[in-house]
């Protein structure tokens, strides 16, 4: 389940993900340091960062 709607406070917008985000989703989820304890898998290149999007 996604978020379906953009929610905009004061501090924070929440959106659902959009192709223009992959790039930024590459780099968190192919960090090491930042995947280091959490559970989820690594995104290895580009393509794999849109899929996650698409899904």
């Amino acid at each position: 389940m996604g978020i379906t709607e953009q929610i905009n406070t004061a501090r924070l917008e929440l959106r659902p993900l959009s192709m223009d985000d992959a790039p930024g989703i590459l780099r968190i989820h192919h960090d090491e340091v930042v995947n280091r304890f959490l559970p989820w898998f690594t995104i290895n290149d580009i393509d794999e960062s849109r899929r996650f999007i698409a899904k």
